[in-house]
């Protein structure tokens, strides 16, 4: 696996530089030596486990340097092309993607606690109540049951909104994956983390408008991202590379 990652690693290395040289890039000057500090010091930080693997600093810094031409790249790839997504693509790509979630984070998993975020749940099933709703009942009797003190600023403390997907790292995958597939207004009871969650599945926008303003170009440009990542593998995967075997060495 690693040498055949290092070998994927070197032919992105290859087209990037190959790529950020025809298209005309530059990095300005002060990104540039601020990008060479940063790998210089995370070296020197990390210099035994870095050399011990064969890398030596002025290898670390071209591979760095190589990501920010990358990251360079991917800029100049999506100016290019984000005209060329249309708001129903997007919008489609967000509700595959994207789960809007609200959650009240509870204090504990005691017996009490659960017991009133069941008939919390229970009531936002049978009366069509929202979280947002009964958040403020709901700290008001756990709070104090966890040692805690109630505040007319505990509901902005202990209530939010999150967008959940598939690679969330806040959630279990099982948790992500079911609120992708959840019917909006869907709530109920999240305990495997630090902090059992009450939570409700909300729409990802309530109108056109409110897509195109906050959440277009950011669709646009990850749809753009998975593109450009697409070719790059491509392209770099169809470089011809020779290898030395003399060179190879085993650390």
């Amino acid at each position: 696996w690693v040498h055949n990652r290092t070998i994927e690693l070197i032919r992105q290395h290859v087209y990037v530089e190959r790529a950020f040289e025809e298209q005309g890039l530059t990095i300005p000057e002060a990104e540039a030596a601020s990008a060479q500090s940063t790998a210089d010091q995370y070296y020197d930080e990390n210099e035994d486990l870095i050399a011990a693997n064969g890398i030596g600093k002025e290898s670390y810094r071209t591979f760095y340097m190589s990501q920010v031409k990358y990251n360079a790249l991917l800029q100049a790839y999506l100016e290019e092309h984000r005209s060329e997504v249309t708001v129903d693509e997007a919008k489609g790509y967000m509700d595959t993607t994207y789960a809007h979630i609200m959650q009240l984070t509870l204090p504990s998993t005691a017996a009490a606690l659960m017991e009133a975020a069941n008939n919390a749940i229970a009531q936002m099933e049978d009366e069509g109540a929202t979280l947002d709703e009964v958040a403020d009942d709901v700290l008001q009797e756990v709070l104090p049951l966890s040692g805690r003190e109630y505040t007319d600023s505990s509901v902005s403390e202990y209530l939010s909104e999150r967008y959940v997907s598939e690679n969330s790292t806040l959630y279990g995958n099982d948790f992500s994956l079911a609120m992708l597939a959840a019917e909006v207004g869907s709530c109920g009871l999240y305990t495997a983390s630090t902090s059992p969650l009450l939570y409700e599945k909300l729409p990802n926008y309530e109108t056109d408008q409110q897509f195109e303003e906050e959440h277009f170009a950011a669709m646009a440009d990850e749809i753009n991202a998975r593109a450009f990542e697409e070719e790059v593998d491509e392209k770099a995967g169809a470089l011809s590379l020779e290898e030395d075997a003399a060179a190879v060495r085993t650390y």
